[in-house]
């Protein structure tokens, strides 16, 4: 799953981007259990958020919505498969349009958060997130 699959190491040779390792997704993993959660994912109904679905205008819309959220002001995405494996990091207008292939063999919700690159350097901000729910629905906290 995640960055091994071969659509995903695909899709990395045709767009700007690159792996981190595990101990990134660890960190973020650990940002989100220490929000409410329903059982398999976070709990929306008490984190404030907007919400997209992938079936209408999606393209279109996708970056307008995320926007209104503080994951909007940042220029690169933070894609966690797991909090145990490397991540995908990205240009934000990429990986939102193509998240649901992103994250096809990877069942279930999916967690992304805002980057900054500088001098080289990955800072995640964890904080600025939003998850793919693995259907139909991207959420953005606001």
């Amino acid at each position: 799953m995640g960055v091994n699959t071969a659509h995903v190491k695909w899709w990395m040779s045709e767009h700007e981007s690159f792996e981190v390792g595990p101990e990134v997704s660890a960190g973020f993993a650990a940002h989100l259990q220490t929000l409410p959660w329903t059982p398999h994912r976070v709990d929306w109904e008490q984190v404030p958020h907007v919400e997209l679905s992938t079936k209408v205008d999606w393209e279109e819309q996708v970056g307008a919505i995320a926007r209104r959220s503080p994951f909007g002001r940042f220029s690169h995405v933070l894609l966690m498969y797991s909090g145990t494996e490397p991540a995908l990091v990205g240009r934000r207008d990429d990986v939102l349009r193509d998240v649901d292939l992103l994250c096809a063999a990877s069942p279930g919700p999916r967690y992304f958060c805002g980057a900054v690159i500088r001098e080289g350097a990955l800072r995640a901000q964890f904080p600025a997130f939003g998850e793919f729910d693995g259907f139909s629905k991207v959420l953005f906290r606001t």
